[in-house]
């Protein structure tokens, strides 16, 4: 097995969480996502919607849960839809989970076909008169994709036009935000690995060596331990790359005296890391480089001391610019005169060298569901990831670490990824 699976415990938890947020007389019904063809009879890599992992765990497409949880069969309280495997399957692709596989991996007992689900839905609906569906893209781009959200949603007011249909996102929204020990145990292995992935770069880093050799050895270290999928496309940026925010073209030469940027992340059962390491190809920061560098690692410093419950990414932001420009000035990028003629404009002067925010929840996604002014709860994950980007000059500096948000404070769970600039110095020496 690839990857230990996790307990059927934290998806029980899930749905009776679901359960005691949903009105009376109300079901939930989601399905998986779709596989997304690539081209001729192959597909990319299958990635399960958030939300149904959340709720079932389960990573297979063509599936539908049905959640009912006041109805009184209670048999129809919960019931899995599932595809029988072929004939053809067995040849081409392999068994499909069995009833007995998807009831060990949900924790749901009542499966049942997909053939059958006309049948069993007509019977939940004439119990309820809510239901809540995958609403929450229906006036994006990604309706165009004419997903498998948005044709059971079509489907399912076609043949019951008289429902009260709901979005679940915002219900499933609230509880995801908060997460359970079993989740913030996956968000750990995805990191641990991460480092695992990290020790490798600096086992290969030197100069003369391409971007994409060092994402090769962060895929190489992800596949040795069972991950499936990077948590997101990894940036390998040197030089001035890395000025270039979402850069994934991974295709230039590090350069001796150059630094490296590399933003990435192991996907662990569907939980994600997100770290960012910036690293002197040769093993050595220059003294500008590591007078930049050190500028951002005391904001890093200064904004983990200020989060905590009680506010929000949008204060911690706001609060972390006075001293975003104080670093700014030091390093003489900015002058004292320029931030005032900038002040309380919608594009500040520090924005000149930090455009982006500080901070981001992370979870089943990378960018997890909850906004900029979500109010900070003890078992939250957000990132912390302050830059200076510095184009003239050839050079950009991030740094990422994921945090846990306690009554006390917060949880470094990156804290064991270096990035102390003489231990970093120490690594290449060894």
């Amino acid at each position: 097995m690839r990857i230990q699976p996790v307990s059927n415990f934290l998806f029980e938890k899930n749905r009776a969480k679901l359960a005691r947020q949903l009105p009376a007389r109300s079901a939930v019904i989601l399905c998986a996502q779709d596989r997304m063809p690539k081209n001729g009879d192959q597909y990319f890599p299958y990635r399960q919607d958030s939300n149904f992992f959340y709720l079932t765990g389960l990573s297979v497409p063509n599936i539908i849960v049905i959640l009912c949880p006041d109805h009184p069969d209670y048999r129809l309280r919960e019931v899995i839809f599932i595809e029988k495997t072929s004939e053809h399957d067995r040849t081409w692709v392999g068994e499909k989970p069995s009833p007995d596989e998807v009831h060990e991996i949900s924790g749901i007992e009542n499966i049942r076909w997909i053939e059958e689900f006309d049948d069993v839905l007509s019977q939940i609906m004439m119990h309820v008169s809510s239901v809540f569906v995958t609403l929450q893209h229906r006036n994006s781009s990604h309706y165009t994709l004419n997903t498998a959200g948005y044709r059971l949603y079509r489907r399912l007011i076609e043949q019951y036009p008289l429902y009260h249909y709901q979005d679940a996102g915002p219900l499933l929204t609230r509880l995801r935000l908060i997460k359970e020990k079993e989740e913030i145990n996956q968000i750990e292995q995805a990191i641990n690995i991460t480092k695992k992935a990290f020790y490798e770069v600096v086992n290969v880093l030197e100069a003369g060596i391409h971007e994409y050799e060092i994402e090769a050895a962060i895929t190489a270290e992800f596949v040795r331990n069972g991950v499936i999928h990077h948590a997101f496309d990894p940036i390998i940026a040197s030089g001035r790359n890395a000025c270039i925010l979402h850069y994934t073209r991974n295709s230039s030469v590090c350069n001796d005296n150059e630094l490296v940027l590399i933003d990435f992340g192991a996907e662990y059962n569907n939980y994600c890391a997100d770290i960012t390491r910036t690293l002197p190809v040769n093993g050595r920061f220059s003294p500008r480089q590591l007078q930049v560098y050190t500028a951002v690692l005391e904001i890093m410093e200064h904004a983990m001391q200020i989060t905590r419950k009680g506010k929000s990414i949008l204060n911690i932001q706001q609060e972390i610019v006075p001293f975003i420009e104080e670093r700014l000035i030091d390093l003489e990028l900015l002058t004292e005169e320029e931030i005032r003629e900038r002040e309380g404009t919608e594009m500040p002067a520090y924005k000149k060298y930090f455009m982006h925010g500080i901070s981001h929840f992370l979870g089943l996604d990378v960018h997890d569901v909850g906004g900029k002014d979500e109010i900070l709860q003890p078992g939250m994950v957000i990132t912390c990831e302050p830059g200076i980007y510095i184009p003239e000059e050839n050079m950009g500096v991030r740094i990422e670490n994921d945090l846990l948000i306690t009554e006390h404070g917060v949880v470094n769970l990156s804290e064991s990824i270096p990035v102390d600039p003489q231990a970093i110095e120490e690594l290449f020496s060894r």
